[in-house]
C-alpha cells in the first residue's frame, strides 16, 4: 500500500493533540479550582484536542480496511496477536503487579473483574479497544468487499 501524505499529516497532528490532552489534564482535573491561573486556557485547549483519539481510531480503520483482510483472516489474526495481544497481556500483568506492590495487599477475587472488563489499568483502554476492533476487522472487510462496487477505491476518490 502506498503512503498517503494526508494520513501522515493526520497522524502527526493527532499525536501532538494527544500529548497536549495529557499535559492539559493536570490543569483541569476535577478538583482543580476554576480560579487557578491558566485553568480556562488549559480547559479550552484540552477540549479542542479531544478529536485526536477518534482520529486515531478512524485512521486505524482506514489503514486496516484498505486491504482485503477477509481473504486470509488467520494470517491477519496471527499478526495482530503479536502486535496487540502480546503487549496487552504484558502491560496488564505489569500494572497488576504495580498495583500489588504499591498497595502491599492483594485480593485475588476482585483482581479478575477489572481484567475481564478490560480495566486493569486506565491507560490500557486503548489497547483493549484496538484488540476488539481487530477481531471485527476481517468481518467488516468481507462486508465492504460485498457492498463496494468493483474498482472503487476503499475510501473514495482522492484518498
Amino acid at each position: 500500500m502506498q503512503r498517503n501524505p494526508a494520513y501522515d499529516l493526520l497522524r502527526t497532528a493527532a499525536m501532538f493533540a494527544v500529548v497536549w490532552l495529557h499535559v492539559a489534564a493536570a490543569a483541569v482535573i476535577p478538583d482543580a479550582a476554576l480560579e487557578r491561573p491558566g485553568w480556562l486556557a488549559a480547559d479550552l485547549l484540552a477540549a479542542f484536542s479531544r478529536w485526536s483519539v477518534p482520529a486515531f481510531v478512524l485512521l486505524s480503520g482506514a489503514l486496516l480496511l484498505a486491504r482485503p483482510l477477509h481473504v486470509n483472516p488467520r494470517a491477519f489474526y496471527r499478526k495482530r496477536a503479536r502486535r496487540i495481544l502480546l503487549p496487552l497481556l504484558f502491560w496488564t500483568v505489569f500494572y497488576i503487579l504495580w498495583i500489588f506492590l504499591n498497595q502491599r495487599s492483594i485480593d485475588f477475587a476482585p483482581l479478575w473483574r477489572p481484567i475481564l472488563q478490560g480495566r486493569a489499568y486506565y491507560h490500557l483502554w486503548f489497547l483493549y479497544m484496538t484488540a476488539c476492533l481487530s477481531l471485527a476487522a476481517p468481518g467488516i472487510s468481507w462486508l465492504l468487499a460485498r457492498i463496494r462496487p468493483a474498482g472503487q477505491p476503499a475510501l473514495g476518490p482522492g484518498l
